[in-house]
């Protein structure tokens, strides 16, 4: 009986430190009167999974996507036989327009342009396997319009799926 229980316990010990280990995120967004910008103030808490030491983070800034040409949406829209997005006006198109990313009192700028899909983050010291660094981000964003995927805005709805980094 008491081999079960030691079993038990380890087990729920396991998984309890497992589940503590997740990724959060907080996000508190503001949309603007006329619905084509977003202000985002987002905390981010990121653990290293990994085996490795983590130099830079990786995020994603899906409205990037909808930024420009030659992008990996717009490519996928054309084999589709979809030109809209292709010929949109700017004010159509989404875009990241500002963005401050901090770890504590110290400022992360990404080692690449902000109008990229994926934003590299340097780091001021590796992230070693099993540790968390947590990020406070501020960033604004115009939305799409929302004919080009149904996420986006429209004259009726805001569809917000996959924007916020």
């Amino acid at each position: 009986m008491k081999k079960v229980i030691s079993i038990c316990l380890i087990l729920f010990a396991g998984v309890a430190e497992v589940a503590a280990q997740n990724d959060s995120i907080y996000i508190e967004a503001k949309l603007s009167p006329d619905k084509k910008t977003l202000s985002v103030n987002q905390e981010l808490v990121y653990y290293n999974h990994s085996e490795k030491d983590l130099k830079t983070i990786k995020l994603l800034s899906w409205v990037s996507a909808y930024k420009k040409r030659g992008t990996s949406l717009v490519y996928r829209k054309l084999e589709d036989r979809n030109n809209d997005l292709h010929f949109a006006k700017q004010d159509q198109l989404g875009n990241l327009l500002s963005l401050n990313i901090k770890s504590g009192d110290q400022e992360l700028l990404p080692t690449n342009k902000t109008s990229d899909e994926n934003l590299f983050i340097p780091l001021a010291s590796p992230l070693q396997p099993g540790e968390s660094i947590q990020l406070q981000l501020q960033y604004q964003i115009q939305l799409p319009d929302s004919k080009f995927t149904d996420y986006g805005i429209s004259d009726k709805n805001v569809a917000l799926k996959y924007f916020f980094i």
